[in-house]
């Protein structure tokens, strides 16, 4: 039997997550296929699109590294 490595319980179906797992990731989410990836390949995706990215609620950093946005261009 395979355990849901996201909720611990075992794997639903032969699958391998739980209802409750793939749900704890997306209320509709039904399944979730392996990473077919490397270490390597797999930093290296993630520093292509690192600039590309945002997090909800975190600033861009500022220019000059003082930890200030400048007011300039507001």
């Amino acid at each position: 039997m395979k355990i849901c490595p996201i909720t611990l319980e075992p794997a639903d179906g032969g699958g391998l997550y739980s209802r409750a797992g793939l749900r704890a990731v997306h209320p509709r989410l039904e399944n979730l296929l392996p990473l077919y990836l490397t270490q390597e390949e797999q930093l290296r995706e993630a520093r292509l699109r690192a600039d590309k990215m945002s997090i909800q609620g975190v600033q861009p950093a500022d220019e000059d590294g003082d930890g200030c946005r400048s007011r300039r261009g507001w």
